[in-house]
């Protein structure tokens, strides 16, 4: 697939296409993506289109899963249309759909609105997209289970997984798994520190609410969900992943200076994360797809 090959009217594509596909500070990226699509078979017949126009999350986060499953050494085998993945390991054959949540039509949390609700809800305004984003988790997951990709013959007695990225507004890369672990287990975490030590809380959770439209916590104990092995979570994957990833490869661009910096989970009793800084360089390989993943 030549991904970058223009097949749809500039009006329609999305400003995220657009800007990697135009911007030499998304060259790294660009130039990654191409590599990684140009042997790839369309074999739905609109990934292009799609992923230049209203589909760039979905299937970008399809690009992303190839080379998840590439780096941790599963074969990708392309002999059925459905579900998105057919890997092979040590033998075993299993089953990855990738899905996403999108933004949706008359969506009201737009940039502009997140950022009004912020400066005049506070704290509140963080508990409303925090539910919103569970219902958005939550109902793709249950809209795929619907699908019951488990019945079709060579899906059949074999690991059936769901692959889940949110993309549905600007801050929805900012929240951690623990949403999707309290959906998909019924269960609320909470930890804090005391006395130099971290001491965790859980209870059980029965719905998950927001405006008029409420779902049943719990995804595991739904039914036919006995059919789903695992699901697979992970709120990195943007261009500016890609453009690491190029950057400390061979597709470095001497023009930009793309730092890193972020915190990370500090196992140990004493509890805060740990931070770090650096700049993203040739060779200097310290990003792997797997990272970020759950």
């Amino acid at each position: 697939m030549d991904i970058f090959k223009i097949i749809s009217k500039e009006s329609e594509q999305s400003p995220q296409f657009q800007s990697l596909n135009t911007l030499k500070a998304f060259s790294p990226a660009k130039n990654i993506l191409d590599e990684i699509c140009k042997p790839l078979a369309d074999k739905d017949g609109n990934f292009i289109q799609q992923f230049q126009t209203t589909g760039f999350y979905q299937r970008l986060w399809e690009i992303f899963l190839h080379s998840l499953f590439i780096e941790n050494n599963f074969d990708i085998i392309n002999g059925h249309d459905r579900p998105d993945f057919c890997l092979k390991k040590n033998g075993i054959e299993l089953f990855v759909e990738a899905c996403s949540s999108n933004p949706t039509t008359n969506d009201k949390f737009t940039n502009e609105f997140i950022e009004a609700s912020i400066k005049t809800k506070g704290k509140e305004a963080e508990k409303d997209l925090k539910n919103y984003y569970t219902i958005k988790i939550g109902s793709i997951l249950f809209s795929k289970l619907n699908k019951k990709y488990w019945e079709l013959d060579w899906v059949k007695s074999k690991p059936f997984i769901l692959a889940v990225m949110p993309s549905h507004n600007k801050l929805a890369n900012f929240l951690p798994d623990y949403k999707v672990i309290e959906y998909l287990y019924g269960k609320w975490f909470k930890a804090a520190i005391k006395d130099g030590k971290i001491e965790g809380t859980s209870g059980v959770m029965i719905e998950h609410n927001y405006g008029e439209k409420t779902i049943p916590s719990g995804f595991f104990e739904q039914p036919d969900t006995g059919n789903v092995s695992a699901v697979i979570f992970a709120n990195t994957c943007e261009t500016q992943k890609f453009n690491r990833m190029g950057q400390q490869g061979k597709y470095n661009d001497k023009d930009i200076i793309i730092v890193r910096t972020g915190s990370y989970n500090n196992n140990t009793p004493e509890g805060p994360p740990k931070y770090f800084q650096y700049q993203v360089v040739q060779g200097n390989n310290l990003e792997t797809w797997s990272e970020g993943v759950s």
